[in-house]
């Protein structure tokens, strides 16, 4: 593919299997993350070493407007196409609508809604005058399926697919596709601390009777950002192996 491509959320989960994922097919990566981490750092200047690539770290809190803003100027300061964003970082919320207090659903808010709203806006901009671009937003089958428990989670993700599908009709005669992907349960740290709450209803509900792997749900978003997928725009797509 031999692209450039940002990826937040890059250190852990389906962030870091997206970055091994475009890396192992030539991409360069601006990969995004909350805090310094020396493992990660030895991990992405091997996987670079081993794909004739580059990797670069960029560190920023997605609560925090100003480093959002700093991080985008950073690389778009290097003055070289943006050609993928993959806004994959986030948080989860499982509580009850009545148990959930306002300051924490802002908080979740502000990282599953308005730091990908953000960084677009950067991001737009360079793509814009390119004249092409792809834009894939993970959100959630939270926010398509309503349960209990999830009222804060799928109500920002579902903030972020109908955001997403909009951009896609404001820019798409730009030559920029914005898509979503939709993840049912995943082996990540993430659910497996949900799972540890409400047992295993989760797994029970999947007709595949199993989680997600971070690599299926990378498999997707590298399709999605393709040249084999250039007419998709403006679409939500499951990945869920079929929930009952």
């Amino acid at each position: 593919m031999e692209k450039n491509i940002i990826v937040t959320g890059a250190n852990r989960g389906i962030g870091r299997a997206i970055v091994e994922k475009f890396a192992l097919n030539k991409c360069n990566i601006w990969a995004c993350a909350r805090t310094r981490n020396n493992d990660f750092e030895g991990y992405i200047q091997k996987l670079a070493e081993q794909n004739n690539i580059w990797i670069k770290p960029i560190y920023f809190d997605l609560i925090d407007q100003d480093a959002i803003k700093e991080a985008m100027k950073q690389i778009i300061a290097e003055k070289k196409d943006i050609d993928i964003l993959v806004n994959n970082a986030g948080v989860n919320m499982y509580n009850l609508f009545q148990m959930t207090k306002i300051a924490d659903a802002k908080r979740l808010f502000e990282i599953d809604y308005f730091a990908p709203f953000q960084i677009m806006q950067f991001v737009l901009k360079r793509m814009t005058k390119q004249k092409s671009g792809c834009i894939i937003n993970l959100s959630s089958i939270a926010a398509l399926d309503a349960h209990s428990g999830d009222a804060v989670y799928g109500s920002a993700k579902a903030a972020l697919l109908t955001l997403s599908k909009a951009i896609a009709t404001e820019v798409g005669h730009l030559g920029i596709r914005v898509n979503v992907v939709a993840p049912g349960p995943v082996e990540t740290e993430m659910i497996k601390n949900n799972i540890s709450k409400i047992g295993n209803q989760i797994v029970s509900n999947s007709i595949m009777g199993r989680l997600a792997t971070t690599e299926e749900i990378a498999n997707v978003v590298y399709y999605l950002s393709s040249d084999e997928a250039s007419f998709i725009n403006g679409q939500v797509i499951r990945v869920d192996g079929g929930i009952k």
